[in-house]
């Protein structure tokens, strides 16, 4: 998210971030401005956000089958391989966890990879986006005016990379495939 963000702002003529990019050109234009934000602003009453319900302290030590094979001990003992370093970046208390995005002062800072806060109605305002855009002509039901090579990438297979791993995904260590869409 932070390299997207730099993207946005060094090509952007008007030097956005990607939060307020996403709010201009995405959010805006669907209708749920201030539904969805990256990097919540005071003005959003905590009334209004989810409590997030995650596992903390020496909770997930306990065997769950919740994590893939050897993430636990990957985190505790091998605090410098890429897993161990993906969870402790950014490193928001002495103990880092999912519980640190709970606190407001974590979600008010613009990081595009995970503080995006939301309403469900503007979630699934997004997808039904895209949803449209996809499957319709691409042009009369297209609210965000997605070019046709835009949707094809999005839709696209990736291709296998080129690592030794393959399809690993080298923080969680279990096989997976990430495009460019949704």
């Amino acid at each position: 998210g932070f390299y997207e963000s730099a993207l946005v702002q060094l090509t952007d003529p008007s030097a956005r971030t990607i939060g307020k990019y996403l709010h201009d050109e995405a959010f805006a234009p669907l209708g749920i401005a201030d539904e969805v934000h990256i990097g919540l602003p005071e003005s959003v009453p905590s009334s209004r956000v989810a409590r997030l319900d995650g596992m903390s302290g020496l909770e997930p030590l306990w065997p769950t089958d919740s994590f893939p094979d050897g993430l636990m001990r990957k985190l505790l003992t091998e605090p410098n391989s890429y897993t161990g370093r993906s969870f402790r970046n950014p490193q928001l208390s002495s103990t880092p966890s999912v519980m640190d995005f709970d606190r407001r002062e974590v979600q008010a800072v613009e990081m595009p990879a995970s503080g995006g806060v939301a309403s469900a109605r503007a979630v699934a305002t997004v997808y039904r986006a895209a949803e449209r855009a996809i499957n319709g002509d691409g042009e009369s039901d297209n609210p965000l005016g997605f070019s046709r090579e835009v949707l094809d990438g999005i839709l696209s297979t990736p291709a296998k990379p080129g690592r030794l791993n393959g399809w690993v995904d080298e923080v969680l260590g279990i096989e997976v495939c990430m495009g460019a869409g949704m």
